[in-house]
């Protein structure tokens, strides 16, 4: 279930594209990413994350940070688990510019079939906001630190308990 979660996460997490307005950037790039993870093209998928993330980038999750490496691996593990995903999307809540710095929030949501051990497909979905900052570097906005802020799981329409609660 918590590779799940990381591989909605990116969805917000990578969230920037070229010399345009903040609010654009992070509009297109999560459109792109979104793309990339519903068809489960890793290699897309790394390429425009890497582009988008600081190399200090923090990813927070339970309290528990993570750095990119480990975030893209539990991302990958995630999206593996799931067979076809029927659904993903990202919607900027809030966006704010303090300079060469912003912050915000994200709502992320995917949906997909997932098997479990006992070889029976269920219905998988997953609802979180998460709180994002920026930087400025040169003319490219990136992402410098994305901490879950709520998670809602379900499978077949059941709650299902949340790392990040």
């Amino acid at each position: 279930m918590r590779a799940f979660i990381v591989a909605i996460a990116l969805v917000g997490l990578l969230s920037v594209s070229s010399a345009q307005s903040l609010r654009s950037q992070v509009e297109t790039a999560d459109k792109a990413i979104a793309a990339a993870i519903k068809k489960k093209d890793f290699s897309k998928l790394s390429m425009l994350m890497r582009s988008v993330t600081t190399d200090d980038f923090k990813y927070t999750e339970a309290g528990k940070s993570q750095s990119y490496a480990e975030m893209t691996a539990n991302m990958k593990t995630g999206l593996g688990m799931m067979g076809k995903i029927t659904v993903c999307t990202v919607r900027l809540l809030t966006l704010h510019q303090h300079g060469s710095t912003a912050d915000g929030t994200t709502r992320h949501t995917m949906a997909g079939i997932v098997k479990t051990n006992d070889k029976k497909v269920h219905k998988m979905s997953f609802t979180g906001v998460s709180a994002n900052t920026y930087r400025l570097e040169g003319h490219k906005w990136k992402l410098v630190s994305m901490k879950w802020v709520s998670q809602k799981q379900s499978m077949d329409g059941k709650p299902v308990p949340s790392m990040g609660g």
